[in-house]
Formats: C-alpha cells, sequence, structure tokens
C-alpha cells in the first residue's frame, strides 16, 4: 500500500535527488528492478504528457542490495511552471519478485519559483 506524503519544497531549475527506501521492514536487493517516479501538474494526465519522469532501472551498487533507489532529476527536467504537482513512485519487481507492480509512494510536491537566473544565461 502506498505511503501519502508530501516531497519538501524544492526551487525550479534545481538538481534534486531521492532516495526511495522500497521496503522498511526488511532488507532486500532491488538491483535489475525497475523505479517510476512521475511528477505531474494534473494527476489525470497520461504519463508521456507528464512534466517531470524518471524510469529506473536500479544499478548494481551499495545502496541496491539493501532496497534504496536513488532517483535524480536535471536542474534542465526541474525547470518546470512553479507551482504545486501530483508525484508517485511506484516499484516493479522484475528481479526481486515476480514483475509485481507497487506503489510506494504518493502525494504532491511544491515546486518554487527560482530567484537566481544568472546561471541559466551567464554566470556573472
Amino acid at each position: 500500500m502506498a505511503t501519502e506524503t508530501n516531497l519538501p519544497p524544492m526551487a525550479r531549475g534545481d538538481d534534486i535527488k531521492y532516495d526511495i527506501l522500497v521496503d522498511s521492514s526488511t532488507v532486500i536487493d532491488i538491483t535489475g528492478d525497475i523505479i517510476y517516479m512521475t511528477i505531474k501538474k494534473s494527476a489525470t494526465d497520461p504519463d508521456v504528457l507528464a512534466d517531470m519522469r524518471r524510469v529506473l532501472i536500479v544499478p548494481s551498487d551499495a545502496n541496491s542490495v539493501i532496497g534504496i533507489a536513488t532517483v535524480i532529476f536535471t536542474a534542465a527536467e526541474t525547470a518546470v511552471t512553479a507551482g504545486v504537482y501530483f508525484y508517485d513512485v511506484q516499484w516493479k519487481r522484475i528481479v526481486s519478485g515476480s514483475d509485481e507492480i507497487v506503489t510506494l509512494l504518493t502525494g504532491k510536491v511544491n515546486i518554487k519559483q527560482d530567484v537566481t537566473h544568472s546561471t541559466e544565461e551567464n554566470p556573472l
């Protein structure tokens, strides 16, 4: 069952990283599984219209063997219109299960307007 939680606010145009723990009750190696993180202005929009979306095939690393996947969005990807967005995180258990899909998290994220724009145009 998905945990409903709002993510901390973020500034548009920032790099952002989310460490997703798939199960807090047991250690599960999720190497080779897929994590989907989708952020949309309207929750009912099809995924092809998502404002931000990451499909991550979980690599083999120190985090994945203990059930943590790292989802990263770049500054260019987060340069969306400021406002409140819906998000969810789903886990497709390709290696660790029988292709089942589990929604881990769902909620909202507030993307704040950035103030400094010189990083987009000229570093000075």
